[in-house]
């Protein structure tokens, strides 16, 4: 079973005593492309009219340099963006990566389907 409802996942992997955690992970692949991009040029992206016709997940992780990761369908058109290799993992809200809690930019209920990589190369232009 999978599930996007942030609620119900803090009740199937509350944080424990220790405060460890239990993450939701996202594994890349060649249809689960992660692009990471610096947070402001990443809400400049989201607040675009076009991105609001054809929204993607992003998701922040603040332990990285480029902190807001789209997650797209392909890698097509992102020459020089810092585009994560294929098995790579991405955590997903309400995951915590190194004491930093993970939130969405754009959640990915919203999101009927990945945008292409060529749509997110246009926006981040």
């Amino acid at each position: 079973m999978a599930t996007t409802d942030e609620d119900l996942v803090r009740r199937w992997w509350p944080v424990l005593p220790s405060r460890l955690t239990r993450s939701v992970l996202a594994v890349t692949q060649p249809n689960l492309v992660g692009v990471g991009v610096e947070l402001e040029r990443a809400e400049r992206a989201v607040a675009h009219e076009s991105f609001a016709e054809c929204p993607t997940p992003v998701v922040v992780i603040p332990t990285l340099p480029n902190p807001a990761v789209f997650l797209v369908s392909s890698s097509r058109g992102l020459i020089g963006e810092d585009v994560f290799p294929i098995g790579a993992t991405i955590p997903l809200p309400p995951a915590v990566a190194e004491d930093q809690q993970t939130r969405w930019l754009s959640p990915m209920v919203e999101c009927e389907s990945l945008m292409a990589g060529e749509q997110l190369a246009l926006l981040l232009r």
